[in-house]
């Protein structure tokens, strides 16, 4: 947690979160996602499981600074 919000850190690639997938509309509204986001997340590319069957890949927003961060708290 980054105060109130969630905070996703990088981890090894089996590692699972569980949370909701937004998609994106257009190009504009994904610009000030970014813009948004910039100051304390990157972007980052993730793979998304929707269902038993069913995956795909997806973006994600990843704490841009230290995971060590002392502003970081774990839940």
């Amino acid at each position: 947690m980054w105060g109130q919000y969630p905070a996703l850190v990088e981890g090894p690639p089996s590692n699972v979160v569980n949370g909701v997938v937004h998609e994106v509309q257009k190009e504009d509204h994904e610009k000030r996602l970014v813009y948004y986001e910039k100051d304390a997340n990157q972007c980052a590319l993730c793979f998304i499981r929707l269902g038993a069957e069913e995956h795909i890949f997806g973006k994600t927003f990843l704490w841009a600074g230290d995971p060590n961060d002392e502003d970081l708290r774990r839940v």
